[in-house]
C-alpha cells in the first residue's frame, strides 16, 4: 500500500506536503473522517 500525503501550493507554484487533508477534500471522495484516520490517512480539524 502507497502512502497519501497532501500537498499544498504555496507562492509562485512551489509546493510543500501538506499536514492533512481538510474534511471537503475528504468529502469529495465520499470517505468520512472515521474511515479516515482507520486507514492512516492524516485529517486536519
Amino acid at each position: 500500500m502507497t502512502e497519501v500525503k497532501p500537498l499544498v501550493f504555496k507562492n509562485r507554484g512551489k509546493q510543500r506536503l501538506g499536514k492533512g487533508f481538510s474534511l471537503g477534500e475528504l468529502k469529495e471522495v465520499k470517505l468520512s473522517m472515521k474511515q479516515a484516520l482507520k486507514l492512516s490517512i492524516p485529517v486536519d480539524s
